[in-house]
């Protein structure tokens, strides 16, 4: 017996663009991409962008949910965040942390799965 199926796969992308008005940024944008199965793998990734006149951010993640043949998943993040005072009257100072993190997950039933993870930044 020959049977044959027809698999619709659901969309597994988003484009996220957003703008937003602020009494000390004046304007505020924000952007992400992300894709769930890149390339039909079932990996994660995404990037990102906020900020303003005082704060920006931009971050890169990616997520590999079949790291192992036991379910154990792992991804990694990585962030860029510039803080710049000088434009508001609380005071002029300026920061800059650039950091990123390495996170694993394991699986503990078909629903949940506990997660560990480490992060630094500079």
């Amino acid at each position: 017996m020959d049977v044959n199926f027809t698999v619709k796969e659901k969309p597994t992308g988003a484009i996220l663009l957003g703008a937003g008005l602020s009494s000390s940024e004046s304007v505020v944008l924000s952007g992400s991409i992300s894709q769930t199965n890149i390339f039909g793998t079932g990996k994660y990734i995404a990037a990102s962008f906020s900020g303003g006149k005082v704060n920006r951010t931009y971050a890169l993640s990616y997520t590999d949910p079949y790291y192992t043949v036991d379910g154990v998943s792992r991804g990694f993040d990585a962030y860029n965040r510039t803080t710049d005072a000088s434009q508001l009257a609380v005071g002029a100072y300026r920061t800059k942390t650039i950091g990123g993190g390495v996170r694993y997950g394991y699986p503990i039933s078909k629903q949940r799965r506990s997660a560990l993870g480490l992060q630094a930044n500079r």
